[in-house]
């Protein structure tokens, strides 16, 4: 991987780098509608990213890492606290502007790919650009070339039932990008895929960030992954902590 490990010595940001999301005082709190009982699994969470940042959160499966994603991606919302995206308090918009909000702003890639299965690998690609407004010859372009990028190009007619695991999730990657986003929201990008595809999704993942100028915020539990990334973070008792 041609990434540079990071250093986890240091106790915050530079105080000169731009943060693109700011999440202050932030809480998540699950009802249980049967008993009333009430599971708060995030608490008094603080959390910045700046742009063009890449960080990682780590965590056992259910502390939590996964919730906080969706709320970033307001495909989920916290029960208490405030999330501010360049400024804008996203906690204070309707369903309607945070739809508008996510196709704008957020490229999401999941550890399953979600392709569509009668569509094509660059029709995947394609999709979300063409559906957000773009002109589909301009679309058709931009996804060619991230098809290029991702070294499909060879692949661009297969559905995803002739593409192997690896090459599935590389044109999640490169759909993640179609519209441009500002943040890349990666939730076990390798969990589905053999140590050999995971590390060459892994590096794929990260020079495409890089190559993009985006800022990346990645949910894993491969700790070699999470070294790639400027800062790493562990979800424990509901809190968020610096590794």
């Amino acid at each position: 991987m041609n990434n540079k490990k990071c250093d986890t010595s240091f106790s915050s940001f530079n105080s000169g780098d731009r943060v693109l999301l700011k999440i202050r005082d932030l809480e998540k709190t699950f009802q249980n509608p049967a008993s009333g009982e009430s599971l708060t699994i995030l608490k008094h969470l603080d959390f910045d990213v700046p742009e063009q940042t890449k960080i990682a959160i780590l965590g056992h499966s259910g502390c939590g890492k996964s919730t906080l994603l969706h709320i970033i991606a307001s495909l989920d919302h916290p029960t208490s606290g405030t999330i501010f995206f360049e400024e804008t308090p996203l906690h204070l918009k309707d369903e309607d502007a945070l739809s508008q909000f996510r196709r704008e702003n957020i490229g999401m890639i999941f550890q399953f790919h979600y392709l569509l299965k009668d569509f094509t690998a660059l029709e995947n690609i394609f999709l979300p650009a063409y559906m957000a407004g773009e002109k589909k010859k301009d679309a058709m372009e931009k996804a060619q070339s991230l098809l290029v990028d991702v070294g499909l190009e060879k692949r661009a007619s297969h559905l995803p039932s002739q593409l192997s695991g690896g090459e599935r999730q590389r044109v999640a990657v490169a759909r993640s990008l179609i519209n441009n986003p500002k943040l890349i929201l990666a939730d076990e990008p390798t969990g589905n895929l053999d140590p050999e595809n995971a590390e060459l999704i892994s590096q794929l993942l990260f020079d495409m960030v890089d190559q993009y100028k985006k800022s990346l915020v990645l949910v894993t539990h491969d700790m070699g992954m999470s070294e790639y990334c400027d800062r790493v973070y562990t979800i424990k008792n509901a809190r968020l902590e610096t590794l």
